[in-house]
């Protein structure tokens, strides 16, 4: 849900063919969203849930998805990890913990096993800023959360989908990415999607003097894919 925004339509792109799509339901509680193609289509190759889920820690779980699109490229990255709890932030139920590295552009993302099946989806990592604030300056590392498998069929029912028949995935891996969908809130453009991500830095400058004083502030934006300034 917070991929989408509070946009009523989205764009996706699944095999890198790219479909306009509308928003059928958003549950912010659960971090889900349904979307719906708009247009016509050839069938899409969906994921399969893992008939059995055992989160156990120490389980092999791998993230699949898209981080960083606008410096890696719109080709889906693998991951691994384990799972380091069976419950999230607050000992929340609805999630596990999950040491697979975790960027923006992962949201919304498969947890597999390492048959390729679904066991949750890539919600949230731990916030840097916020931790070193608590801390004292520390950082948490492979802090990462997923919904649990359970909570997303639950979500699927209630808005009325049927999950389609189970299907072996003979491919592992290499067959999961080609189900995986790059999502954007929004109506968005192949050219627009491969547009430059530019970072904006604020820098405050005080002149010292017989007592410290306002200098100037300095404004700078960077194209986070060759790091130059604009």
């Amino acid at each position: 849900a917070h991929v989408i925004e509070r946009f009523t339509n989205a764009t996706v792109w699944v095999d890198d063919r790219r479909y306009p799509c509308k928003v059928l339901a958003s549950d912010t509680n659960a971090d889900l969203a349904l979307l719906l193609v708009d247009d016509d289509h050839l069938p899409f190759r969906p994921l399969q849930f893992a008939s059995e889920t055992n989160y156990a820690m120490g389980a092999d779980v791998f993230t699949m998805g898209f981080p960083l699109v606008g410096v890696l490229g719109t080709e889906p990255r693998l991951n691994k990890g384990l799972i380091s709890a069976t419950v999230g932030m607050d000992d929340d139920p609805k999630f596990v913990q999950v040491s697979a590295a975790v960027q923006p552009g992962n949201s919304g993302g498969p947890l597999l096993n390492s048959r390729g099946d679904i066991i949750g989806m890539v919600a949230s990592t731990l916030n840097p800023f916020s931790v070193a604030l608590q801390t004292g300056g520390a950082l948490p590392q492979n802090v990462n959360f997923a919904i649990k498998a359970n909570i997303i069929r639950a979500f699927l029912a209630s808005n009325h989908i049927t999950l389609p028949p189970a299907v072996t995935n003979d491919e592992g891996f290499e067959g999961a990415k080609k189900s995986l969908a790059l999502v954007r809130p929004g109506e968005v453009t192949d050219e627009e999607l491969k547009q430059p991500t530019l970072v904006c830095l604020f820098g405050y400058h005080s002149v010292f003097g017989y007592a410290w004083r306002f200098g100037r502030i300095e404004i700078d934006f960077f194209d986070v894919k060759n790091g130059k300034a604009v």
